[in-house]
């Protein structure tokens, strides 16, 4: 029963009367669709790099974004310069963990606290709600690859099993870190073939860039699933990737690595994918022939 503290994610909080209006003006997706789900969704520069990629939910008139814990105080400033006049307040939810459960089972032993959040989201076995917020501010959210608490309640039976991270690589669903912050525009890593882009709600911060690339541009570079072959240290997010051990212009870059470092998503040049690919070290790299879902379209 894999229960896990994801030290690695944070939570910031958007409220406020014109909360809505603004953040449907700097993110990548349409906020107006999250009645009774959650999102993913791109928070760019005016170039159409991701500065930060957030799971993004509503409580009322209240907008909750999970993201990589070494952005979480940069976001709420960029996404501060923003706010002008507007009725906006960011705040960093430092009080909240991200416990990640593999079964509603396990968030139930995890945490009894959330029992009745866990049993909203599982009352109409039919048609499963996406999340439950509570009054005192704790969240539930379902995924296909498990369930998400968000609590400032103490969680018990808590392992060192890093089975998040896998399932996030497995399920072909990047995170954007320090490191690989304005490296990529949302389509590089997928955003389109995830549901993280709208691209009919109109304009928001770098929107230009990408829509032109959607309607306009050939995109050259795309994310896949890939294993490591074993041996070598391992590779960090931002780390380059070549054709050759000894080339000296990279074909690619390492966007998440597992704990046991032998699974990873990385951005590729698709001219180079018939092509041999290796971390600079030397280490091969070689692309899943599955991936969880059509990349290469």
């Amino acid at each position: 029963m894999p229960i896990q503290l994801l030290e690695n994610l944070s939570v910031i909080k958007i409220s406020g009367a014109d909360a809505a209006g603004f953040l449907q003006g700097q993110l990548t997706n349409d906020i107006d669709l999250l009645e009774n789900s959650w999102q993913l969704t791109g928070f760019c520069n005016p170039k159409g790099r991701l500065l930060a990629l957030l799971q993004l939910w509503r409580n009322q008139d209240e907008f909750y974004a999970m993201l990589a814990s070494d952005l979480t105080e940069f976001v709420r400033q960029r996404l501060g310069m923003y706010v002008l006049r507007s009725k906006v307040v960011i705040e960093a939810c430092e009080e909240l963990s991200v416990i990640a459960c593999e079964t509603t089972d396990d968030a139930r032993l995890a945490c009894p606290a959330m029992t009745g959040l866990i049993d909203q989201v599982t009352a109409d076995s039919g048609s499963h709600p996406q999340y439950a917020s509570a009054e005192d501010h704790s969240h539930l959210l379902m995924t296909q690859q498990g369930v998400l608490l968000i609590t400032n309640e103490s969680v018990t039976g808590v392992s060192s099993s890093a089975f998040w991270a896998t399932r996030m690589i497995d399920a072909g669903i990047p995170q954007v870190v320090q490191a690989t912050s304005e490296l990529f525009i949302p389509q590089m890593l997928n955003l389109d073939k995830l549901q993280g882009i709208s691209f009919s709600k109109g304009c928001y911060t770098g929107q230009e860039i990408v829509a032109r690339m959607h309607y306009l541009g050939k995109l050259k570079q795309r994310m896949f699933v890939c294993k490591l072959e074993a041996g070598g240290a391992r590779p960090a997010p931002a780390d380059k990737i070549f054709t050759a051990p000894a080339a000296n212009s990279p074909s690619g870059t390492v966007v998440s690595v597992n704990d046991n470092g032998d699974r990873v998503l990385a951005v590729l040049r698709l001219a180079d994918l018939d092509s041999a690919h290796y971390l600079e070290e030397g280490r091969m790299l070689t692309i899943e022939e599955d991936q969880p879902y059509p990349v290469n379209e």
